[in-house]
């Protein structure tokens, strides 16, 4: 008997992503893993896949999917990279903006990605005749986040997508729905902030902590099990922007 529910996790190696893909593992949910990034281990089975490149994708949907028993397909748009840059500063006595190249390359890492990944999916979904769901991600800095002008425009971006994704895709049975984290205890997190930075945080947080990634996970696995809900953002923040 094949599984009702399969799972595609892009971004497989990242630190949300890979305990995405191996918390659905470890349930015995049938999950592929792909990422950009090229395996560091020998036994390692997430797969690499650039997906900013349409060709590519289509490629790796055609070969991976192609003959997959299950009822639904459902996949989860985990990559993408945080970028911190102000819109001006100054470098000696000069202002300076904030760099074209470090704008394209977080708006293909964070919103190009996801636009592939899920027009693709659309496609191969409608050529099987199989129901999906997009789960893409957004932030809490798709708002307007001080020194991160980039990523808050690419996950603002990814939210809007989401809306036009379900409005188009739902009568063919295609959900889509974006996840807007907090902060998430992880190694990442812990690097990038100060030990003042993060009790700043988790006072100004009403559930006063992180989150973890198994909240994230498991908010992925309620949306794909609750079958109305569509074209809206899930934020996973302890209640940090009430």
């Amino acid at each position: 008997m094949s599984p009702e529910r399969g799972y595609i996790v892009v971004g497989a190696r990242g630190q949300l992503g890979s305990h995405i893909f191996t918390g659905l593992k470890a349930e015995g949910s049938l999950v592929l893993g792909v990422d950009v990034a090229q395996s560091e281990t020998e036994t390692d089975e997430i797969e690499v896949c650039d997906f900013s490149s349409p060709r590519a994708v289509r490629g790796y949907f055609d070969e991976r999917c192609d003959g997959l028993k299950v009822g639904e397909l459902v996949m989860v748009l985990a990559q993408g990279r945080i970028h911190n840059e102000p819109v001006l500063r100054l470098e000696g006595s000069q202002l300076v903006t904030h760099e074209e190249g470090s704008w394209d390359d977080v708006i293909t890492s964070n919103l190009k990605t996801a636009f592939v990944g899920a027009t693709e999916f659309a496609r191969m979904c409608r050529m099987k005749r199989m129901p999906g769901v997009v789960i893409a991600f957004s932030s809490i800095s798709a708002g307007g986040a001080p020194g991160q002008l980039a990523y808050s425009a690419a996950k603002g971006a990814i939210e809007s997508m989401v809306k036009a994704l379900a409005r188009e895709l739902g009568p063919v049975g295609i959900r889509a729905v974006s996840i807007a984290p907090g902060y998430i205890d992880t190694p990442s997190t812990r690097r990038h902030m100060t030990e003042s930075r993060l009790e700043s945080v988790t006072q100004r947080t009403p559930v006063r902590r992180l989150g973890t990634p198994g909240e994230i996970l498991s908010t992925i696995k309620w949306i794909a099990t609750t079958e109305y809900v569509s074209g809206t953002t899930i934020e996973v923040s302890g209640g940090l922007t009430l």
